[in-house]
């Protein structure tokens, strides 16, 4: 005869609480708020403990995401993918421009386990992107860091172009693909590591 081992039921519910689904957010709006935005996206991700996703689907005219306040900082896990936008062919077309926002990080990542990827970061007042002290296994790679869309001027961040204050985070890679262009610095650096075990690889550093 079978017999429902003890407290099986109880071993199942929990088993499903524990389970975290993955969500995409999809930002379709270039606006600095509301819906479909990557403000909005983000606040969402943050709302979540799953790794979540946000991917792009910007009008074909309107690819430049202007913020007029800083973005939320990412406090959980989170893909941040702009080669998802349509009409990208291997190099970033999605630009988030820090050109209109006051004293502030393009991105802050307050979190572990984060990817930023196709994206161009310009014109924020601090860096343009921020891993922060205590996160790890962050990776920042396909993006456009103080250039213009074309990658081919300078459109500088106001202070670093990657801050890594982390440990174990990673800008570029060995792919073509992974490779960041990170310039317009001419008063600060590239990137500045501020902790042990992070990997610096092919990316263009000071050039087009």
């Amino acid at each position: 005869m079978f017999r429902r081992p003890a407290n099986s039921t109880c071993a199942q519910v929990q088993g499903l609480e524990a389970r975290r689904l993955m969500a995409a957010f999809v930002v379709s709006s270039a606006a600095d708020s509301g819906t479909g935005t990557l403000r909005a996206a983000i606040l969402s991700a943050n709302s979540t403990t799953a790794a979540d996703t946000i991917t792009f689907n910007l009008p074909a005219n309107t690819k430049t995401i202007t913020p007029l306040t800083a973005l939320p900082a990412i406090s959980q896990p989170i893909s941040i993918d702009a080669t998802t936008q349509p009409g990208f062919a291997g190099s970033p077309i999605v630009e988030l421009s820090g050109a209109s926002a006051p004293l502030a990080d393009g991105l802050a990542v307050n979190a572990s386990n984060s990817t930023i990827k196709g994206l161009v970061v310009n014109r924020w007042k601090n860096s343009g992107i921020h891993l922060g002290n205590g996160f790890s296994g962050n990776v920042v790679r396909g993006c456009y860091v103080g250039t213009n869309v074309a990658g081919t001027a300078a459109l500088a961040n106001g202070y670093v172009g990657v801050n890594v204050q982390g440990a174990g985070n990673t800008v570029g890679g060995t792919a073509l693909a992974d490779r960041n262009v990170i310039a317009g610095n001419p008063n600060n650096n590239g990137i500045t590591l501020g902790g042990a075990n992070n990997i610096v690889q092919g990316n263009y550093i000071g050039t087009n």
